[in-house]
């Protein structure tokens, strides 16, 4: 029992050091691939840099994307459908429930709310944002 247990120690110490080792590491593939793509794809590359720049310069409070009302962030969402078969285009009401049910987790009034465990009851709660459906792009695909 004594070298169960020892041996359990050792590997969770193994595992905890492994993980805090390689947590402090940083992705060094990010700068040469990045490169890379500069060099074979330049039209992209500058694509991406500007989504990266407008997102870097974005402010949500200022956006005449977001609204607000009494305190409520709504989000406007645009769903993209990629399919290929049939059966993968999915339903416009599909979507539309999926937007409720997303709503009603955010907005804490899902059916299930009373069955939140009990340690995390003190910090659930309506966290006031809401999403509407803006529009539904449909893309078939092989």
């Amino acid at each position: 029992m004594k070298i169960m247990k020892t041996k359990q120690l050792f590997i969770l110490l193994f595992l905890i050091l492994a993980y805090s080792g390689y947590s402090q590491r940083t992705c060094g593939t990010l700068v040469p691939d990045m490169k890379a793509l500069q060099k074979s794809n330049p039209v992209y590359y500058q694509n991406l840099i500007n989504i990266k720049q407008h997102v870097d310069n974005f402010d949500l409070k200022s956006s005449t994307k977001s609204y607000s009302t009494s305190g409520i962030l709504t989000i406007p969402v645009i769903v993209h459908v990629i399919w290929h078969t049939s059966a993968e285009n999915i339903s416009d009401a599909q979507i539309e429930s999926q937007i409720d049910v997303l709503n009603e987790d955010f907005r804490r009034n899902n059916p299930d709310a009373s069955n939140t465990p009990s340690d995390f009851t003190s910090v659930a709660s309506d966290v006031e944002i809401e999403f509407i459906l803006s529009d539904i792009i449909r893309k078939n695909t092989t």
